[in-house]
């Protein structure tokens, strides 16, 4: 059905709203008794397949009762503005059913562009913003928010972890920090808090009604809420160390806490670390399966305009250098991701969130056999080559679990395949001779390649080196 302020051609039933009175309605806290409809939410899916919540209408209010009693004195006379979608449980309860059952005034149509936002703040006075982490943490970036300090007296965020640095900005930008709230679809809101500089990372405070329960041999957390159906205790995958009767620190997800080489890591906390970087503008991390016995890390990770300016100015393997040391002073070396991809911009969806396949999916694509040939000079019946090995070669499946190596038969073969585009040679090999392998060839070497073709003898000599390094060389015989 539809509810409408304006004349709809519609078989379908409609609620028709009045136009919107001058003055603010009074909020009623009274549960919606009489009618038992139930509006059913679909959990996002990031670490699987997405899931069908149930929920009542009173429970929705009830919820939103909270919300107003927590801040509904520092919403006064101000229009929701959104980000994220109503179409999610918090987009629902915020940009549109809060402020509904308020009688304050919210932007239905979607937001511009995220650059655009100061503006249209700036234009329609003061506003609350309902955000996410992954809008928020572009925002300093792309909008001048100092303009919008008076303009902009409330921000909220939840769907995931707000980092550190994107709150203290913020705070720094807008004189406040977001109010973040954690929760889940199945669960409602659980829990609030805000950062200051002052307090960078406080604890998370219980909204009133709501009860937890934390295990004792992993330290799950479990709700039970009034927000939360008919289920009892709802078990939410986080692992808490708990304060007091109202307050806890949240530890990281239980799902996103892998095992590298027997120690636990928690992917959560170490892309926070990551994120913290000046060079970073958003990463994720993922446990990768590799054609070898042993599985590891890999990081996606989209640069900042520092992070850009350092990429063009140093090469690749100084940034990776650099993010592998900042990490370094948390983790031991072995649970520090190898394989480094990087991305203009990470796959997260209209909540903010990364789904764990969609992330999986980046370290898939675009996994070349070839090197990236930078130059090629031929002359006669000689070519000379630079170029570097891509850091996520298929050929490093197995070769091996400890560091990326490009395997002897992989230089061989990237010999034949270029002298068939160079000199035209059939690849039918007789044999070989004098071939050695004097140096390692790593992930992200530069390298250059020295091939000279002698068509009367059907021989070619080859030579990998880099400056007074030589990786490889040999003789190929070719049947005529």
């Amino acid at each position: 059905g539809f509810v409408l302020d304006l004349p709809a051609e519609t078989a379908l039933p409609t609620l028709g709203l009045p136009p919107m009175p001058t003055a603010v309605l009074p909020f009623s806290p009274a549960p919606i008794t009489d009618r038992p409809g139930r509006i059913t939410f679909y959990t996002s899916g990031t670490s699987g397949r997405g899931r069908a919540i149930p929920k009542t209408l009173s429970q929705l209010e009830r919820e939103a009762s909270n919300q107003e009693a927590l801040w509904g004195e520092a919403m006064k006379g101000t229009l929701a503005v959104s980000t994220v979608t109503h179409q999610h449980i918090y987009g629902f309860l915020f940009r549109f059913l809060w402020p509904l059952l308020a009688g304050r005034p919210f932007l239905a149509e979607p937001l511009p562009l995220l650059q655009d936002l100061a503006p249209l703040i700036m234009a329609l006075g003061p506003c609350a913003l309902i955000s996410c982490p992954a809008h928020l943490r572009r925002l300093p970036d792309l909008s001048s928010l100092r303009e919008c300090r008076s303009a902009l007296p409330q921000v909220y965020s939840s769907g995931g972890p707000l980092g550190q640095g994107t709150a203290l900005r913020l705070e720094a930008d807008l004189g406040h920090a977001p109010n973040e709230i954690f929760g889940s679809t199945e669960t409602g809101g659980v829990a609030h808090r805000q950062r200051s500089a002052k307090t960078p990372e406080p604890p998370w405070t219980l909204f009133p009604e709501v009860r937890i329960n934390i295990a004792e041999h992993d330290q799950s957390l479990s709700v039970c809420s009034p927000f939360a159906g008919d289920d009892g205790w709802v078990a939410m995958g986080d692992q808490v160390e708990q304060i007091d009767e109202t307050q806890f620190t949240l530890l990281g997800r239980t799902d996103r806490i892998v095992k590298i080489e027997q120690k636990r890591v928690a992917l959560d906390q170490m892309e926070g670390h990551l994120i913290a970087s000046p060079l970073v503008a958003d990463a994720g991390l993922a446990l990768l399966t590799t054609g070898g016995h042993r599985d590891l890390l890999g990081a996606a990770v989209c640069l900042s305009e520092a992070g850009n300016g350092c990429m063009n100015s140093n090469d690749r393997k100084r940034v990776v250098q650099d993010l592998k040391t900042q990490l370094s002073a948390y983790y031991e070396p072995v649970t520090i991701p190898r394989k480094w991809i990087f991305v203009d911009e990470l796959p997260r969806n209209a909540q903010g969130k990364l789904p764990a396949r969609d992330l999986e999916d980046l370290f898939k694509k675009e996994r070349p056999w070839k090197p990236v040939i930078s130059h090629c000079q031929v002359d006669d019946n000689a070519a000379h080559i630079k170029g570097r090995v891509p850091e996520n070669l298929r050929f490093f499946d197995g070769h091996f679990d400890e560091i990326a190596i490009v395997a002897g038969v992989v230089q061989l073969h990237w010999v034949l395949a270029l002298s068939e585009e160079i000199f035209g040679i059939e690849p039918e090999i007789e044999r070989m001779d004098a071939v050695k392998f004097h140096s390692l060839m790593l992930s992200d070497e530069h390298f250059e390649l020295d091939m000279k073709w002698d068509a009367e003898q059907r021989k070619l000599t080859f030579s990998f080196y880099a400056g007074d390094k030589n990786f490889s060389s040999g003789r190929m015989l070719f049947r005529s």
